[in-house]
């Protein structure tokens, strides 16, 4: 709706046939804020694409966009755009714009009200800077709303460039309602973008610290590089169904892979001896828990994928290394690696014994259930062998 419904006198029929088109706008205005709350609470790469579309369509405009504020609110960026078919984009050539050019919005924005700005012709002087500007784009009318994020982020803009028009207050409560919603997904977002990230980062950490540690472990000891892939497929698949979350998934994949780089220093004599270690060279062995746990002490991982690789030798009634903890003790994850880190080296063949069949691993686990291993982590396993819902066992 584009003019103020009250501008002449009216017979009583107009007025109610303006009045049920003013209450139609309404309800659809109402109807796409909705749909737009709904869409916003899915995190998708396009969603304030969409929104903006929305409310283009709804409000009639011609763009709408956001404007994001970087450096201390001193540059300002179009950093999302809608424009409505025949209109020339803009947002490629407004980014790094000093925030300097727009003193009058300024002043407006960091106190959080809007601008509104029916006939771009009648801005007042204190605007000048801002009129030129619009005038040079072919702008009629625009509305501009403050974003807030317990400071102001940025703005977002809506342009008519066909005709001046008569922004009501209903209108504008509803604009500064959706702009609410994006200002919670964009926050959303930017935190999702930031995990991914680090996701990413962590990704290139971790991939390079297992080639490095699987090429000497390749070299010592074949059986590790293997044994740990093994453990990691288990263990997250163990995770998924027990309903962790992927973050604790991923945290859980990479401890497996990392829990046995203190192998690195215990003698090839003691790895590949064929028959019993003796009471010392067990507790060399043992040693490989904390020595991976010093190995990775420095390197840039969640502090939890550490402590896993530490306590995965770790049993509910105290007995297990490095510090002999018991039950809520010991990290949900970490009981996580051992069962599946003892399940499949019983599997698997040693050196110093053939390979168990899965029965018999399966069997020490539930034996064991409950006081050595946790009793939902064993059960768990149990119940995906049965299923055959692990597809490494051969």
């Amino acid at each position: 709706m584009k003019n103020s419904y009250f501008d002449k006198d009216y017979t009583m029929d107009e007025l109610v046939k303006k009045y049920e088109l003013e209450l139609e706008y309404r309800i659809n205005f109402e109807n796409q804020i909705n749909q737009i709350t709904e869409a916003l609470t899915h995190y998708q790469e396009n969603n304030i694409d969409q929104a903006l579309a929305k409310l283009g369509i709804t409000t009639d405009m011609d763009r709408v966009y956001i404007f994001e504020f970087k450096e201390e609110l001193n540059i300002m960026d179009n950093t999302y755009e809608w424009c409505a078919e025949g209109i020339t984009p803009q947002k490629d050539y407004l980014s790094d714009l000093e925030s300097s050019m727009f003193p009058w919005w300024m002043d407006n924005l960091k106190e959080n009200k809007a601008i509104v700005v029916n006939d771009v012709e009648k801005i007042p002087p204190v605007g000048t800077n801002e009129q030129n500007i619009l005038k040079e784009q072919s702008i009629k009318s625009v509305l501009v709303i403050p974003l807030f994020n317990e400071e102001l982020i940025g703005f977002m803009g809506f342009d008519d460039t066909r005709s001046t028009r008569e922004w009501n207050l209903a209108d504008i409560e509803l604009l500064n309602a959706a702009g609410n919603l994006i200002i919670s997904y964009w926050d959303k977002k930017n935190k999702t973008d930031e995990l991914k990230e680090k996701n990413r980062e962590l990704e290139e950490t971790v991939n390079t610290i297992i080639q490095t540690l699987a090429n000497i472990s390749i070299e010592r000891d074949p059986y590790t590089k293997r044994h740990s892939v093994r453990v990691e497929s288990i263990a997250s698949k163990m995770a998924e169904k027990l309903g962790f979350d992927s973050e604790t998934v991923r945290i859980i994949r990479i401890a497996s892979l990392l829990h046995d780089v203190g192998k690195v220093n215990v003698p090839k004599s003691i790895l590949f001896k064929p028959g019993p270690l003796t009471e010392l060279e067990y507790e060399m062995v043992k040693k490989h828990s904390e020595m991976g746990y010093e190995i990775i002490s420095n390197i840039k991982l969640p502090e939890k994928i550490k402590d896993i690789v530490l306590q995965h030798h770790e049993k509910n009634d105290g007995s297990g290394y490095p510090n002999n903890l018991k039950a809520d003790e010991i990290l949900i994850e970490a009981k996580i690696v051992a069962v599946a880190d003892v399940f499949e080296s019983m599997i698997s063949h040693r050196s110093y014994r053939p390979a168990h069949d899965v029965s018999t691993a399966a069997k020490f686990l539930k034996d064991n259930r409950g006081n050595l291993f946790d009793k939902h982590v064993v059960d768990i396993l149990i119940e995906m062998v049965e299923n055959k819902e692990i597809d490494i066992l051969n």
